[in-house]
């Protein structure tokens, strides 16, 4: 039930969040005449002699019962009649208002039912990994247990727990307010290996000046979405509270993108490079050795000797087939390849990309050049690029974390 920490109103301590929480249960409360108390919106603020202590002096007046010699008129003590009275007469709905310390929003808790669904949420995704799915659950009970609000996982139609490469790919052309929900491509985000997830404040229902519990737009069920947009527009810096309070609540890390407040993930950004890792894992799982600087992928398109590296793209265009394949790179890829054919047989994996590609070509020369590479051959490694990921994203229980020069952290 309400409960405030200190007392309330006239010569009271009127802690931000306690006057909160009365203001709103007076605004709730009806008198005789189907009045409210307060008539006012609730803002934490108490002012001697004002509207908090009319409102409150009110209600004892109209319920004399309450008001004896040992309480002061306009004042409410945590441990009192009067505010005894005033939990007795809230309305059904409104009998759990809880209010946040140090900042005037109030709100109603969610359910144990929400509670159960929100940690079946994590452990019914297979594709988390053991720590990530612990440290998830381990935040989702504790944030329960000490504020009654229940945080989960946005659900699979929003991509809020594990995305497929596909998945991640199309969020790069999904723009939400002007900007794209994502720039990291395929492979490039948390989400694809299963390190990272969406965790909002989904139908968090807290309660409007007027005392309503607040709706999204069009949506029957009561409270916010998860990104809390509906507590943006009353306050922008509300919803900061809170994902600063959600953060402080775990060992996990939040994004360092701006507008990303709901991603939490089991590395923090400043100590895992993304990019780095996705290429040393296409190195360990699939055909070719990639490698990330200048802001791109470089490869050896699986022909030319592993140190020798030509420009690819992104992740993005690699995943579309869509990069620039250098006819120049490409031959010298195939005549180092012919070279170490000469010598003794090549890998099964290289000799597949080598046949797949001079096969294109009757009577392949025996140099090539870069007037010898067609569309064709270009088109062939673009296909080769996108099986590498396409490996990888299968691969996706074995990659490891990298940092930025390289070294892993697992």
């Amino acid at each position: 039930m309400p409960a405030i920490s200190a007392a309330v109103g006239q010569t009271g301590i009127n802690k931000k969040h306690d006057v909160a929480l009365v203001q709103s249960m007076l605004r709730v409360i009806k008198n005789a005449k189907g009045q409210p108390y307060a008539s006012f919106g609730y803002d934490g603020n108490f002012t001697p002699g004002g509207n908090t202590f009319k409102a409150i002096k009110e209600f004892q007046d109209d319920n004399k019962s309450v008001a004896g010699p040992a309480e002061t008129a306009g004042k409410l003590d945590p441990v009192s009649k009067t505010l005894n009275k005033m939990v007795e007469l809230l309305p059904a709905n409104y009998k759990e208002m809880r209010s946040f310390e140090n900042f005037s929003l109030v709100y109603l808790p969610g359910s144990q039912a929400e509670l159960s669904a929100a940690l079946a949420r994590v452990s019914g995704d297979q594709k988390f990994t053991a720590d990530f799915k612990t440290k998830l659950t381990l935040l989702i009970n504790a944030f329960y247990q000490k504020f009654g609000i229940v945080l989960s996982v946005n659900p699979d139609w929003a991509n809020g727990g594990f995305r497929t490469f596909q998945e991640q790919r199309n969020l790069m052309d999904k723009v939400v307010n002007g900007l794209p929900v994502t720039q990291a491509g395929p492979g490039e985000s948390n989400h694809n290996w299963g390190n990272g997830a969406d965790v909002g404040f989904s139908q968090f229902r807290w309660l409007k000046s007027d005392g309503t519990v607040v709706k999204i737009p069009g949506v029957v069920a009561d409270g916010d979405g998860a990104w809390l947009a509906e507590l943006e527009k009353v306050d922008p810096n509300l919803p900061d509270e809170l994902w600063k309070i959600r953060d402080q609540s775990t060992t996990l890390f939040p994004s360092s993108l701006p507008k990303d407040k709901g991603h939490l993930q089991t590395f923090s950004d400043s100590s895992v490079s993304m990019v780095r890792s996705l290429a040393e894992h296409l190195s360990a799982v699939a055909s070719m050795w990639w490698e990330f600087k200048q802001g791109v992928y470089w490869c050896n398109y699986g022909l030319a000797n592993p140190e020798t590296k030509f420009k690819v793209g992104t992740a993005k265009r690699i995943w579309d087939k869509t990069v620039n394949v250098d006819e120049s790179s490409l031959a010298t890829a195939l005549n180092q390849a012919e070279a170490r054919k000469k010598l003794k047989p090549l890998p099964d994996y290289e000799e597949e990309i080598r046949a797949a590609i001079t096969g294109l070509t009757k009577d392949a020369p025996e140099t090539w050049k870069a007037s010898d590479i067609k569309k064709a051959h270009c088109d062939q490694m673009r296909a080769f690029f996108r099986t590498d990921f396409d490996y990888a994203e299968a691969s996706y229980a074995d990659w490891i974390p990298y940092d930025s020069h390289g070294n892993a952290l697992q």
